[in-house]
């Protein structure tokens, strides 16, 4: 699953502030369902090698992006909590002397939380992370087993605990539609990432009062039912999400997320 989120746009007197992506590849293990570009691990990581062929990737970039400030990072995967926080460190350091990052820019990192561990939650804080995105999936031991998750509902509750007790900022990513799994399973994850006290909760769950308690408004096809000014959330892939994301913006939506699932 991944998430896209559209701005409405408004006057522009000036090009917009950017939002930068760093990609890190590696992970414990390769999800059967996973589509993304990540591969597991066989050896140790060349992690200084590759944070160098990065920056050396975003110098390359940096005619096309001169002046434009960088308002938020966001360090995805694979696993990127696999690398060591002096790693990260340098790859943020290695960023703001290449571009304009801003003062209180939000800066993410993805955590597994079967890679969890409490003193390099806080060594990435100190790196400068300002936000974790753990990608628990579920709550559920039977539904992790079947997406091939390296973790259990203990570890991801102990692994939200103690992020929450790091930055003020956590994510939590859930899947939907899982093999096996009803609407009441699907509810029960939702409700027990509420519990925890994270304060963003992307989900694709098709049922619309479970997100309008959250200021976020559920569509399918984006044909009103939302108020404006609100968040919405799409459910959807192709070129029909991007068509009911444009529909939303025009009808008034604050912000639009896309949540992409796989249909095959």
């Amino acid at each position: 699953m991944s998430l896209i989120t559209f701005q409405k746009p408004g006057e522009l007197a000036a090009l917009p502030p950017l939002s930068l992506y760093i990609h890190i590849p590696w992970c414990v293990r390769k999800c059967p369902y996973c589509d993304f570009n990540s591969h597991q691990a066989k050896s140790d990581l060349a992690e200084a090698a590759y944070i160098d062929a990065l920056l050396l990737d975003l110098q390359t970039e940096l005619p096309n992006i001169w002046g434009r400030p960088v308002e938020t990072v966001f360090i995805g995967g694979g696993t990127p909590s696999l690398f060591q926080a002096a790693s990260i460190e340098r790859l943020l350091s290695g960023v703001r002397a290449l571009v304009p990052l801003q003062p209180q820019a939000e800066i993410t990192l993805e955590a597994n939380p079967g890679t969890f561990e409490k003193e390099k939650f806080r060594g990435f804080k100190d790196a400068g992370i300002t936000r974790l995105s753990i990608g628990v999936q579920s709550f559920n031991d039977q539904a992790l087993q079947a997406l091939g998750r390296i973790h259990s509902r203990h570890e991801a509750l102990a692994a939200i605990d103690a992020a929450l007790a790091l930055f003020e900022r956590v994510n939590i990513d859930l899947m939907y539609a899982l093999p096996r799994q009803n609407m009441e399973s699907a509810r029960q994850d939702v409700h027990t990432a509420i519990a925890t006290g994270a304060g963003h909760r992307p989900l694709g769950l098709p049922g619309e009062h479970e997100l309008a308690g959250h200021g976020i408004s559920y569509c399918a096809t984006c044909d009103g039912a939302f108020h404006r000014g609100q968040s919405v959330a799409v459910v959807g892939g192709g070129n029909v999400a991007m068509d009911a994301a444009r529909t939303a913006l025009r009808m008034g939506a604050e912000s639009v997320h896309v949540v992409y699932r796989r249909t095959r």
